[in-house]
């Protein structure tokens, strides 16, 4: 867990904010392509059992999952929001990947 305790002088304070906020983008990133490789990984099984690649059930379960997880300091429509972006992406990867093994 990274500290958010501010030290020193403020602009120094600011850069190692800063520093902070660099270092959770990169684990963003990091666990979106881990999670990008999953989505792929799950289309490959749908489509060989012939699952659809949209299950509202399942999207709904997402929605409720983040929304439980979050902590309140991030607005959860912003989250809702981010995460619809994130599910079309899911989505759109997976139709890339379908039309590449075609």
């Amino acid at each position: 867990m990274i500290s958010l305790a501010p030290q020193g002088r403020p602009r120094d304070s600011l850069r190692s904010l800063r520093n902070k906020i660099d270092a959770l983008d990169r684990e963003i990133v990091r666990l979106l392509d881990q999670r990008a490789g999953l989505v792929v990984e799950i289309n490959r099984r749908k489509k060989t059992t012939k699952m659809p690649r949209r299950i509202p059930s399942r999207e709904r379960e997402v929605f409720e999952n983040i929304l439980k997880t979050s902590k309140g300091v991030f607005p959860k429509s912003a989250l809702k929001q981010i995460y619809k972006r994130l599910l079309l992406s899911s989505y759109r990867l997976g139709a890339k990947k379908r039309s590449k093994s075609v």
